[in-house]
């Protein structure tokens, strides 16, 4: 009868020892969801107002940055202008606006996602593209004519080293070299 009592003792500890750990996991899993819910709440709610990590306007990395944040980074830093120095394209930053903060927001809305991502995302400012382009365009032109049975080569790189492309129009800077050539 002793050892009967003693079983049933040992099979009682061992049930609740059992019942013990069951109710410590289920704590612990209960603690460990609230933890993970907040975490998750607080990413939502930066996201709604924070680029995502791995972003890119203009070649200024904007990530972790609100709409404001990226707008002054951006026009304190953004290359906006495109030189022909010699036959080398040379970008630069002058100041005036690069971007519009309405510009910023449709980037945001863009890479938005609910959560935070590891997704790049490389916004490019197609004004300097379509600059660069067109510099590339003349970086090598010469035009060749003739006056009176004789012929002239006519090259950029020897009148104008300097040249610039912005809002739709090139400019040749100085003229002198040319003036110069045209009274000789």
């Amino acid at each position: 009868m002793l050892s009967q009592k003693k079983k049933n003792k040992d099979y009682t500890n061992f049930i609740i020892i059992i019942a013990s750990l069951i109710v410590i996991f289920l704590i612990g899993l209960l603690i460990y969801k609230n933890v993970s819910s907040a975490h998750t709440k607080r990413a939502e709610e930066f996201n709604r107002t924070h680029f995502n990590e791995n972003v890119k306007i203009y070649g200024i990395a904007v990530g972790k940055m609100t709409v404001s944040q990226a707008s002054k980074q951006i026009n304190n830093k953004a290359d906006n202008k495109a030189t022909l120095d010699d036959n080398k394209i040379i970008l630069s930053h002058v100041n005036k606006q690069v971007v519009t903060k309405k510009q910023i927001k449709d980037y945001f809305n863009k890479q938005y996602t609910k959560y935070p991502t590891n997704k790049s995302w490389n916004f490019e400012n197609q004004a300097l593209v379509t600059a660069q382009k067109k510099l590339n365009e003349v970086k090598d032109r010469s035009v060749e004519y003739e006056i009176d049975g004789k012929k002239y080569n006519f090259k950029r790189s020897e009148y104008f080293e300097k040249v610039s492309y912005d809002n739709g129009a090139y400019n040749f800077g100085s003229t002198k070299k040319l003036e110069d050539k045209q009274y000789q």
